[in-house]
């Protein structure tokens, strides 16, 4: 080796290191980390490739210019995009919206459970560093990794999504819990709370299945019962207010020629008086209450609010996330019995 060699290998610049806990982090998680990132690339390359061609099936049929999308010079291109394409939102949504909860899960609960349950505790907790740095080092790089990552994937979602905004809206699709931010919220969430199930459960696979458990019904839960109350929604009639038609329906109700409010009962009563007509005529029982003069009301969020639900609930889930992580700072520094 010449002393130019020497020289050239010195000046050359060298990639930075992991040193210290972010390296211990990283050589004991990479595994999990490596198949989550595959995940989210392999999300990534399907929801490029086949939004590219749903955006540019949208523009060939004409959609971006034809007008009023729910108006009659929409509705023959439009039937063509939904036939093609109409069923792919929906998969989607039901494929990954329970996935912050499966992996905040397996990257989460093993972290320190793993570590109680093998005894290796003893050796990792007395290398000059304190458990409330071992588990902060734990809890910012894995957590970091998987809100970016969902992060990513929920903003490509949000994308990908864009042409079914106007014939079906936002916040009333099961897509609104895989895009935006509330995605990647969920997913800190999960994680934060699978690090504390399995720091106060300390054996990996009853961890592992209670955070499953736990993080499912914390994203359910408030799917079904808390969204529709983030704001007072608005009681609109649906022949008259077209926001009804992209908005996230809360309840619905028919109103008689009389003004008065029918019961559920009465309005299963009227299905069954419009049986015969609905059949022969092929008529829907929307259009049969409007030819009787009942009309049809609904209680709705309209698509409008889609930013401002996003909002409050990722800072709902990132408060509860702060404050898991706390407590499990708080609960490892009890002494070991």
């Amino acid at each position: 080796m010449t002393i130019g060699s020497i020289d050239e290998t010195a000046a050359r610049p060298r990639l930075p290191r992991l040193r210290g806990l972010p390296w211990v982090t990283w050589r004991q998680h990479r595994t999990a980390l490596l198949v989550t990132t595959g995940l989210f690339t392999a999300i990534a390359v399907f929801l490029t490739v086949h939004g590219l061609a749903m955006h540019a099936g949208y523009r060939a049929l004409g959609l971006d210019s034809c007008g009023d999308l729910h108006g009659p010079a929409c509705q023959a291109p439009l039937d063509v995009f939904v036939h093609r394409y109409g069923a792919w939102p929906d998969r989607f949504a039901t494929a990954l919206m329970l996935l912050p909860a499966f992996l905040g899960t397996f990257v989460g609960a093993p972290i320190v459970a793993r570590e109680r349950d093998t005894g290796t505790y003893r050796f990792a907790w007395t290398l000059g560093r304190t458990r409330l740095q071992w588990l902060a080092a734990k809890l910012a790089l894995p957590g970091a990794a998987l809100t970016g990552l969902a992060l990513a994937c929920g903003l490509l979602a949000f994308w990908w999504y864009a042409p079914w905004v106007p014939p079906r809206g936002r916040l009333g699709s099961d897509m609104y819990h895989v895009m935006g931010t509330v995605f990647a919220a969920r997913t800190l969430f999960c994680f934060t709370l699978a690090v504390l199930l399995g720091t106060l459960i300390r054996r990996t696979v009853p961890a592992l299945a209670t955070a499953t458990v736990a993080c499912l019904a914390a994203i359910v839960a408030p799917a079904t019962w808390l969204e529709p109350l983030i704001q007072k929604p608005l009681d609109a009639n649906i022949d008259t207010d077209s926001g009804t038609a992209t908005g996230m329906t809360v309840n619905q109700w028919v109103v008689d020629p009389a003004g008065h409010r029918l019961t559920s009962a009465q309005t299963d009563d009227l299905d069954v008086q419009a049986g015969p007509d609905l059949v022969s005529k092929h008529q829907t029982f929307h259009s049969w209450l409007t030819q009787h003069h009942y009309t049809s009301w609904v209680s709705y969020q309209p698509d409008t609010r889609f930013w401002h639900f996003q909002a409050v609930e990722t800072s709902a889930y990132l408060a509860a996330a702060l404050l898991l992580a706390a407590t499990a700072l708080w609960w490892i520094r009890r002494p070991i019995h």
